[in-house]
């Protein structure tokens, strides 16, 4: 692997560390391994992990993808994944005691070489059945959705994001590239949020909006037993403090405010949702 590639690796896994960002991406890499048995299952985690960072959730060698009746598109670019250059050596030991000598063989690392291999998505051919990513319980409040008729879906994702929540003419809709309670508390505090507004949530990252996301997603951690950073979902008021410190505050209560709404209602909806179970 030429300098140029394994620079680039190692400056993102730096970035990766420096954001606390790394262990997302590696519980991301394990909830695919984990997922079924195609060849990139039995990679290791820093493989699966270059895979990620190529924006794929499936990605194998030419032949394999032949194997599986698909063909890699004309002018697609493979991408590199590190494989160990081994080599196995002997140790004889003798026993001080006895004079028995026993001979153990050992693998040693020399090295690693590029492998290259392509993404699913430069292939064509026979379609592939989808794993299936849902955790094997289900979080907390899962039922609020259900109740509301929010469609939830589990995919690994690969992207920068890690879960979002949208909606339309054909209903609602959680999409959830991670396991943890951060992210799925905040998708459902967007949906509560938009019918705490009446319907009026703004599509896309709304600075207002994501903090109160945020915020109320952190309440509903605390009250679950759970304990979620909230620094960063209140950044975005650093802006107004520079330059004027009342409307970073009226900013922060406002948001506090909005949240605690979101949450009640939130709380309310499980709590009829339970009693229309007893019922």
């Amino acid at each position: 692997m030429d300098r140029e590639r394994v620079a680039a690796i190692v400056a993102r896994l730096r970035q990766e560390i420096e954001a606390d960002t790394l262990p997302q991406s590696l519980a991301r890499s394990i909830i695919i391994a984990r997922a079924d048995d195609r060849p990139s299952s039995r990679w290791s985690a820093g493989n699966r992990w270059i895979m990620l960072l190529h924006g794929t959730e499936d990605a194998r060698g030419y032949r394999q993808w032949q194997e599986a009746g698909r063909y890699v598109k004309k002018g697609a670019k493979a991408f590199y994944i590190l494989a160990p250059v081994t080599k196995k050596v002997e140790e004889r030991r003798v026993d001080p005691e006895t004079g028995e000598e026993t001979v153990e063989v050992r693998t040693i690392i020399l090295g690693f070489r590029a492998v290259a291999v392509f993404r699913y998505e430069d292939t064509d051919g026979a379609p592939l059945e989808r794993p299936d990513y849902r955790p094997p319980v289900l979080p907390p409040l899962a039922h609020v959705a259900e109740r509301w008729g929010i469609r939830v879906r589990y995919v690994p994702g690969g992207g920068p994001w890690y879960g979002y929540y949208t909606w339309g003419e054909h209903g609602e809709e959680i999409v959830l590239a991670s396991h943890d309670e951060d992210t799925w508390f905040h998708e459902l505090a967007h949906a509560a949020h938009r019918r705490v507004l009446g319907g009026q949530l703004v599509r896309g990252q709304d600075p207002r909006q994501e903090m109160v996301a945020g915020l109320a997603a952190a309440i509903l951690a605390e009250l679950y037993g759970m304990r979620l950073q909230v620094r960063r979902n209140v950044e975005y008021a650093k802006e107004y403090a520079d330059r004027d410190p009342v409307r970073a505050l009226r900013a922060i209560l406002g948001t506090l405010d909005e949240a605690e709404r979101v949450v009640q209602y939130i709380l309310n909806e499980a709590a009829a949702a339970a009693q229309s179970v007893a019922a």
